[in-house]
């Protein structure tokens, strides 16, 4: 259990790492986007997973599959984020 949870920590570091580069070159614009933006930009990011390994891992452009999963954690952290923000003012 240490183990995986040691793991989950460095994974998550890693997502707050790519987050923090991101806000670097593109700002907040995150904080604009609503969920169905959230959802797309997820999906996208899976349909990009799905393409590379359609391609057998080779990208041209892509950073990897490794960065499209923490995309998408962080995106999914920020929808919950607005969803948490909608019941507070509920």
């Amino acid at each position: 259990m240490q183990k995986t949870t040691k793991q989950y920590d460095a994974v998550i570091d890693n997502c707050r790492e790519l987050f923090t580069k991101r806000m670097h070159d593109c700002g907040s614009t995150w904080r604009i986007l609503r969920l169905p933006s959230l959802n797309d930009l997820i999906l996208q990011n899976l349909l990009g997973v799905k393409q590379i390994e359609d391609n057998q891992g080779k990208t041209i452009v892509s950073e990897g599959i490794g960065v499209k999963y923490r995309a998408m954690i962080n995106y999914a952290v920020f929808a919950l984020k607005h969803i948490n923000e909608l019941q507070l003012s509920n």
